[in-house]
């Protein structure tokens, strides 16, 4: 496998990692408290918006 699709699978690996912390902190607002629950949220949402596309863009350019 060449070196640049290593490099994108694991900075893949990295952003999915992210995600799944962030989603379990924004899913319990209990661990962090009201005012950082709400600012995970947004932080959660912007990379969740930006991540999807970019996978679906990646998989266009690896196949």
């Amino acid at each position: 496998m060449s070196n640049w699709k290593q490099n994108l699978q694991k900075f893949r690996y990295v952003m999915d990692t992210l995600l799944l912390i962030s989603f379990m902190l924004v899913s319990a607002p209990q661990a962090t408290g009201v005012p950082l629950h709400e600012w995970f949220s947004l932080f959660f949402i912007a990379v969740s918006y930006t991540q999807i596309p970019a996978k679906k863009l990646a998989g266009i350019f690896l196949n």
